[in-house]
């Protein structure tokens, strides 16, 4: 077994990488709910263990060998693009970190003109994920573990085809805190443990209370999944989701 300084078993990055090579990463929202937090700073620059929220996020894309990220942002939140692609001699210390993420990956940034929902954060970087399968990494939620969730995604035995995210069991008394989280009915999958199914995804209103399995944070999609993926909000308004 062939292991980096970083202690990553690089087998397992060369087989994510065959099959895995780009992320998006959202970043574009407003962040209205987080304002008396953030001060109007973008949310994704709030500091956990001394370095941004996104750094984590993009470092577990890179660690997954993914070698091309998309980091799609508003116009307002150019601090953001500013971490990664400072070339000032004076910059900080945490952008001169970020500068040494972006020599190890291909980042590269896209625009969204208004807050319209995930689905429409990822129609604008359409043309990087071209014709490849790619990794959804929400960067406002963290798994913290020794392997990485899009790392442990990667490593299943799934067909190409397959739309794989990760499922988490929230709480009853902290639903209020995600929600965005949708309720999936599942059933375990035949041949590996640790993979659940989806054969549904329940209303709303229905899942409003029931601690069930849910999506969260990591998604792999297939190629060419624009087509049939992107949703109407389904309350009516401008949002698009993605499934």
């Amino acid at each position: 077994m062939t292991r980096s300084d970083r202690g990553i078993d690089l087998s397992l990055v060369r087989k994510v990488n065959q099959v895995l090579r780009k992320a998006v990463i959202p970043a574009a929202g407003l962040g209205r709910r987080m304002s008396s937090l953030t001060g109007g700073a973008p949310k994704e620059m709030l500091p956990l263990a001394g370095r941004p929220i996104i750094h984590h996020v993009v470092q577990e894309a890179i660690d997954a060998g993914i070698v091309e990220i998309c980091i799609v942002i508003h116009k307002s939140k150019e601090e953001v693009r500013r971490y990664f692609e400072s070339d000032n001699r004076e910059a900080g210390e945490a952008e001169r970190t970020g500068e040494t993420l972006q020599s190890r990956c291909n980042i590269v940034f896209a625009y969204q003109r208004e807050p319209r929902g995930v689905g429409d954060a990822v129609l604008c970087a359409k043309a990087f994920a071209g014709n490849e399968r790619f990794a959804l990494l929400i960067p406002d939620q963290l798994f913290i573990g020794r392997t990485g969730a899009i790392r442990q995604l990667a490593s299943k035995n799934l067909p190409p085809t397959a739309v794989v995210s990760s499922l988490i069991r929230i709480p009853a008394s902290e639903l209020e805190y995600f929600p965005g989280a949708r309720k999936f009915v599942c059933e375990p999958h035949a041949a590996q443990s640790g993979v659940m199914v989806v054969t549904g995804i329940e209303p709303t209103e229905q899942a409003a209370s029931a601690p069930a399995p849910r999506g969260f944070g990591r998604t792999i999609y297939p190629r060419r999944c624009f087509s049939s993926s992107m949703n109407g909000s389904p309350t009516g308004g401008p949002e698009k989701l993605i499934y």
